[in-house]
């Protein structure tokens, strides 16, 4: 395996670039980029522990809304945010199960965790409630104010020279659609022109 690797993964990012028809080639990745995130001799590392993969991976975690008739934006977790009912929170909720503090996104040498802030309709992930500071996934469900009835968000995670050309995600029945990505500067930026 550890000879075959580099072969398949030049082929998988590069070589195999003529077998894929123009419409069949996601829009925001071209295989010739032959992306290199980290060192070849990381690998191994990487076969064996995923974590510190989303590590090394350097990439921009955000909270993407599941709502598809949402317009919002997907948010940047960047160093931290809060989610609540109250204006001062990086994430508003409009629901009212959701308390005026009622969750932060913390992170901590590369890893992000969620965690409650006493309110009470909860804060669950992946359908479960969560007691005191979990770790988040990409792929993982965070939901504010109950299960399937509060305001809920797919964690993803994406390369920041994508930012500016927006997050495509699915919608729930199978269509796309593309979210703009906010960040805690353009959202101060935002509330000074309110002023």
């Amino acid at each position: 395996m550890k000879a075959a690797m580099p072969f398949v993964l030049g082929w998988v990012l590069g070589g195999n670039r003529d077998a894929l028809a123009p419409e069949d080639r996601v829009t925001y990745c071209a295989l010739a980029d032959k992306p290199r995130g980290f060192n070849e001799s990381q690998f191994p590392l990487f076969m064996r522990d995923d974590e510190a993969l989303l590590v090394a991976a350097n990439a921009d975690w955000l909270l993407a809304p599941l709502d598809s008739s949402s317009t919002a934006c997907a948010t940047a977790v960047e160093d931290g945010i809060t989610l609540g009912a109250g204006p001062h929170s990086d994430v508003v909720l409009q629901h009212p199960g959701c308390a005026e503090t009622h969750a932060r996104v913390e992170v901590e040498a590369g890893r992000y965790f969620v965690v409650d802030a006493g309110s009470q309709g909860g804060t669950w992930l992946n359908k479960r409630r969560i007691a005191g500071r979990t770790q988040l996934h990409p792929g993982d469900t965070l939901e504010c104010g109950g299960v399937g009835t509060g305001v809920a968000f797919r964690v993803k995670i994406m390369h920041g020279s994508q930012r500016e050309a927006g997050l495509v995600t699915a919608n729930a029945d199978g269509t796309e659609r593309r979210l703009c990505v906010s960040t805690k500067a353009q959202r101060g930026a935002r509330e000074l022109q309110a002023r």
